[in-house]
């Protein structure tokens, strides 16, 4: 597909971009449909500050991780959680 990417506002080959990822939707058919068509340089663009807000997301939610490790193996994650939750509120 060759157009006009809304970003750059440059007219390139366009790729699919899905606006909600897949692999976190994939249990939301209709979200599927949700494209963008833009250029490669931009959809790398968009997936790296979509990556750095997930991920400053996650940081301030250590106990997500910790709770999962719990439920798989029933060990208590007391100790690593208090150092880990002390890293994050500073």
């Amino acid at each position: 597909m060759y157009g006009y990417c809304p970003i750059c506002k440059k007219r390139k080959t366009l790729t699919k971009h899905h606006i909600f990822r897949s692999a976190v939707w994939k249990d939301m058919p209709e979200t599927q449909s949700e494209i963008l068509p833009i250029c490669r340089q931009c959809h790398n663009l968009v997936e790296l500050e979509i990556t750095r807000r997930e991920n400053a997301i996650l940081q301030k939610n250590p106990d997500l991780y910790v709770d999962v490790v719990r439920d798989f193996t029933g060990r208590s994650m007391n100790g690593v959680f208090k150092r880990i939750h002390q890293r994050v509120r500073v």
